[in-house]
């Protein structure tokens, strides 16, 4: 079974934080906030289809390194808040919160380093050739299929989510990276 997931970029909306968007996932159409997200246009623009409306290239701004630092700094700062630092969160018990987290830390990882975006499955493949050992596990896990047999821990996903941190304090983000 294959997934779609579609997102309607609101041009008049989309530099603006709490802007109108919607999204659809999981079999549900809804209304979204928009935070003005980098690596969402660039999700657009390097894997998206236009179904109505002009092609994104027309109207989404340049996407410039530090516009995409900024981005990845907001992500894991949403993770962090949810799995470290709001210890009333519903998100953090949930099996495939945690899975997303470690996911998207991957690819917060893979974009700081490529300056490109690509599917989280992606991103969590190619940082297990690059993650310190310590963290390798909790990839594996949160990419095994099917993904609900396998409850990832909190410690070693906040672990991760602390090394992505790091990370990002002292690496530059490479300048997009186009494919041979």
């Amino acid at each position: 079974m294959r997934r779609l997931q579609l997102t309607i970029l609101i041009q008049r909306e989309l530099l603006q934080f709490n802007g109108d968007g919607w999204l659809y996932q999981f079999g549900r159409l809804s209304r979204t906030g928009s935070d003005g997200n980098p690596i969402i246009w660039a999700n657009i623009l390097e894997s998206g289809q236009v179904v109505f409306g002009a092609d994104p290239h027309t109207f989404v701004p340049p996407i410039t390194p530090a516009l995409m630092r900024a981005a990845l700094e907001r992500e894991i700062g949403y993770l962090r808040t949810e799995l470290v630092t709001k210890r009333t969160s519903v998100w953090r018990s949930r099996a495939a919160y945690r899975r997303y987290a470690a996911l998207t830390a991957c690819r917060i990882l893979y974009t700081l380093e490529t300056g490109r975006v690509a599917p989280k499955r992606t991103a969590a493949a190619w940082a297990l050739r690059r993650l310190p050992s310590v963290h390798r596990a909790i990839v594996r896990r949160a990419i095994a299929r099917p993904p609900g047999t396998r409850r990832l821990p909190l410690g070693p996903v906040r672990g991760l989510l602390e090394h992505v941190e790091r990370r990002l304090g002292t690496a530059a983000v490479a300048p997009e990276r186009h494919a041979s």
